[in-house]
């Protein structure tokens, strides 16, 4: 499951990191794990450095005990309203034996 995380993280990183970054800017990636809600939280911003970062794109992945994947919500910076706006939610069921439906 690790495994599986770090590359949505990489394609995540790499797919925004050409469209967003403009000039000097780099881009900066954190990645928040909170285990008592079984979610993985990764930010992407811009900036010149690490103080003054504009957010770019925001990705919440939620899973059950075991790890599988539940729910998958990507989110973009509205920067007028200065709130995330959803982009693309997936929602995973899986089936009595394990598997995916």
């Amino acid at each position: 499951m690790k495994t599986i995380i770090a590359v949505f993280i990489a394609v995540i990183f790499l797919s925004t990191r050409n469209s967003f970054a403009k000039g000097d800017d780099k881009l900066y990636n954190n990645v928040i794990v909170n285990k008592e809600k079984q979610t993985v939280t990764t930010t992407i911003c811009r900036g010149q450095d690490d103080m003054n970062l504009v957010p770019l794109t925001q990705h919440v992945l939620k899973n059950d005990i075991a790890g599988k994947p539940l729910e998958r919500i990507s989110y973009k910076w509205d920067a007028r309203k200065k709130r995330w706006i959803v982009v693309q939610k997936y929602t995973y069921e899986y089936h009595n034996n394990g598997h995916l439906a």
